[in-house]
């Protein structure tokens, strides 16, 4: 069976428009979704025990240093694209 879990991290997008991108609020929850992600990888490994998972994460906008985005500056519209596994 093919299975998609959708996981939408909105806490990084609030904690940068309400701290800013450079703030240590903003940096923590940076850390706190790190370590998420690293659970959710080791979860699903245990649970499925094959290695046939394929993990990818983007997002929706990126951000200035304000905390803002919509103004089509390259920092606002350029996204991540992190791949990995099967």
């Amino acid at each position: 069976d093919n299975i998609i879990i959708f996981l939408h991290l909105l806490g990084l997008d609030m904690n940068g428009h309400a701290y800013r991108p450079n703030s240590e609020q903003y940096k923590d929850n940076i850390r706190y979704v790190d370590d998420l992600v690293k659970r959710v990888e080791e979860s699903v490994a245990r649970y499925y025990k094959d290695s046939k998972t394929a993990f990818v994460f983007t997002a929706d906008h990126g951000m200035s240093n304000k905390g803002s985005h919509g103004d089509g500056e390259p920092e606002c519209t350029q996204t991540p694209l992190v791949v990995w596994g099967a």
